[in-house]
């Protein structure tokens, strides 16, 4: 678990750094963006998982996350 903490950090990390850098007189906003729309997605990807798990089980819930997946690129 520890692991898989540090992982999270180690990207939030890296994302802010990349965006402080494209943007940098505005460090506080662009932070505090991207720290409210990852909550937020993260927050509409529980929320629709559980939601599609109590409907159709562990396959649509894998096939939820396969459209996540389809939906990065």
């Amino acid at each position: 678990m520890i692991a898989l903490d540090f992982a999270v950090q180690t990207a939030h990390v890296s994302n802010q750094h990349l965006l402080t850098n494209a943007d940098p007189d505005r460090t506080s906003s662009v932070i505090g963006a991207y720290m409210l729309f990852h909550s937020l997605g993260s927050a509409l990807g529980a929320i629709s998982t559980t939601t599609t798990h109590a409907a159709a089980g562990w396959a649509g819930s894998s096939a939820l996350g396969g459209l996540f997946a389809l939906g990065r690129r």
